[in-house]
């Protein structure tokens, strides 16, 4: 992972590309565009400039929407012409939209805070709410086709529906935690994220949630896989996780940032892009390069306690550090610069 010069210092809370070379991110009093896959970046001007954007969509290169709130109003705004200039999709007083998907041109779908849902079926030209069931929080939507959709909420709480929205029905995943993203692999298989390390996946429709394995109590925000067995998270403290096994195993990938990163996009299981806390973009194009993982070199129950030198050493970028325990638990590793200032926690 690299890290992108945004030029700018707010929170930016999404980010999508329609394709390599265009990209969009949504922040907090404005927004950034770029034209060139990420190498430059401009800030919006008004009315996305002073709106808390936290949520963008774009269904070609040029066509797309932020969600927004501004003086008490939450707002969906549309450009036509990539940024260029935006019009008034929709007003309302949602207090914000968390999350907007399109699964074609024409069909939408918008989620608020107030947990509202809303459907527009001639892109964006008009707007109608549907019965979600909730007044919570809904964070994420995500549709697999026009009629099948899913949206993450609080407290563990799963919407669905089997017919574009007409009817939304309330799934409890059986965790606790509030959930931040959601997305779907096929029509039966998907994931969610949320609070304190939350992972959970279904492969019936979301009629039942299985709880995955995260070493990390971080809360996570985003998620996105590019096929059904590769994926990818993020969140606190500049923590990125991939899957290679359908979410069997998580493995944390070096990234040089420590902010807290909200939003993660993938063009396909090599070339993706995160953005966060004070402008944060990441890109990387080999998938995030090697992983931080561990591996067993021996069965042999260790006598005591130890910790090896790392080899090699000094290293550029990759380097080994072996240790061994007389018991299984739960591990983490601090890697310290010189200086004495953290720079990775394993």
């Amino acid at each position: 992972w690299e890290a992108q010069n945004s030029g700018a210092s707010i929170s930016l809370n999404d980010i999508y590309f329609p394709d390599p070379t265009n990209g969009y991110a949504a922040g907090t009093g404005n927004g950034l565009t770029t034209f060139n896959s990420g190498s430059n970046w401009t800030l919006f001007g008004a009315p996305i400039a002073g709106s808390i954007c936290n949520s963008t969509f774009f269904t070609d290169f040029i066509t797309g929407y932020f969600g927004a709130a501004f003086t008490g109003s939450s707002v969906i705004y549309k450009t036509i012409n990539g940024g260029t200039s935006f019009t008034v999709s929709h007003l309302g007083s949602d207090v914000n939209y968390n999350s907007i998907f399109f699964p074609t041109a024409s069909i939408g779908y918008a989620v608020s805070e107030n947990g509202k849902i809303l459907k527009t079926t001639n892109a964006g030209e008009n707007w109608v709410y549907q019965i979600s069931g909730t007044t919570s929080k809904i964070s994420s939507v995500y549709f697999v086709n026009t009629s099948i959709g899913f949206a993450a909420s609080q407290s563990g709480i799963v919407l669905f529906t089997v017919n574009g929205g007409g009817t939304w029905n309330t799934v409890f995943t059986g965790v606790p935690f509030n959930l931040s993203s959601i997305c779907f692999t096929n029509a039966f298989t998907g994931y969610a994220v949320g609070q304190a390390g939350t992972i959970i996946k279904t492969t019936n429709a979301g009629v039942n949630w299985v709880t995955q394995t995260s070493t990390h109590s971080h809360d996570l925000y985003d998620v996105d896989f590019e096929n059904a067995l590769t994926g990818y998270l993020c969140g606190d403290n500049g923590l990125i996780l991939r899957t290679v096994n359908g979410g069997t195993n998580w493995i944390q990938q070096p990234t040089p940032s420590n902010n807290n990163l909200r939003s993660i996009i993938f063009l396909d299981v090599n070339y993706g892009f995160a953005c966060g806390a004070n402008g944060t973009i990441l890109k990387t194009t080999d998938g995030g390069g090697e992983p931080i993982s561990v591996q067993n070199i021996s069965t042999e129950i260790p006598s005591g306690y130890n910790l090896s030198q790392n080899y090699p050493n000094p290293f550029n970028p990759v380097t080994k550090i072996q240790f061994s325990l007389p018991v299984s638990s739960f591990v983490t590793i601090k890697v310290f610069s010189l200086s004495g200032s953290e720079i990775q926690t394993l």
